[in-house]
């Protein structure tokens, strides 16, 4: 037996729009189901780059961290872009897929730029993402880099991406040097950082983190001049690189004292 329900078109529409609803809220969530974040440490030296994950796109030659330069077809191009001297390695700057974040944001289920679906970001910091690649299309290392165009009220502490970037491989496996303050260099309300850490793992990495968190010459909280505060005149960077330990330069050889002046 079969028991047909009838229903007034008013309560068919308030159905209707509950069930369209529904599909609104469920789909920014189904296309993030399918995104995935670069995670570059699970990227290991000797990956061919035929074997990169998909989600990396569009490649371009890198700047030594910096923004892209010519654009490439595809990984494979690697070649096209200037070996480094020291390494002999190619960076091919990438972006992450951004199609959830574009969804995410087409729905208003992102109203920021850090969202679970925004690219380009990791620990809540907007990024540059680059690949070392060897001569023979090898991947040997990686580079992340903080974005300077990020606005400057996220910008503030980016420096500290690069001291999660020590835990995330572990804190105790670090060398970590505290350098002096260049020329007009000043701390920012009490707290100056120039570092650089570096650490060799067990299977062969090579980790260098840099972290820079002060005022440049010319650069101030408050203009002297006005009395007003000023917007974005402030270092906070961090840097991460990571390369085959077996491609590390030497370092340089300290150079020879100058010889003493003759007697006059």
């Amino acid at each position: 037996m079969s028991i047909a329900v009838s229903m007034k078109p008013a309560a068919r529409a308030l159905l209707a729009g509950a069930l369209a609803g529904c599909a609104l809220l469920l789909a920014p969530a189904a296309a993030f189901a399918q995104f995935e974040k670069a995670q570059l440490w699970q990227i290991m030296p000797g990956t061919p780059v035929a074997e990169l994950p998909a989600r990396l796109l569009d490649p371009h030659c890198g700047t030594n961290g910096g923004p892209p330069s010519t654009r490439l077809s595809s990984f494979a191009d690697f070649a096209t872009c200037r070996a480094d001297p020291a390494t002999g390695l190619h960076e091919v700057w990438f972006t992450e897929n951004d199609e959830a974040e574009y969804v995410s944001r087409a729905y208003r289920a992102q109203m920021d730029m850090y969202g679970p679906s925004a690219v380009n970001v990791l620990y809540n910091h907007r990024v540059i993402y680059s690949l070392l690649i060897d001569g023979a299309g090898i991947v040997q290392g990686y580079r992340i880099v903080t974005d300077p165009r990020e606005d400057a009220m996220a910008r503030f502490d980016a420096e500290y991406l690069g001291d999660a970037m020590r835990g995330l491989y572990g804190y105790g496996l670090f060398q970590c040097a505290e350098l002096p303050a260049g020329d007009g260099e000043t701390p920012i309300e009490g707290r100056f950082v120039k570092q650089n850490c570096v650490a060799t793992l067990a299977d062969g990495r090579h980790i260098r983190i840099e972290r820079r968190f002060f005022y440049k010459r010319g650069q101030f909280g408050i203009d002297p001049l006005t009395g007003v505060g000023t917007v974005n005149q402030f270092e906070s960077t961090a840097r991460v690189e990571v390369i085959a330990a077996s491609l590390v330069p030497a370092p340089a050889p300290p150079a020879a004292p100058a010889p003493a002046a003759a007697a006059p």
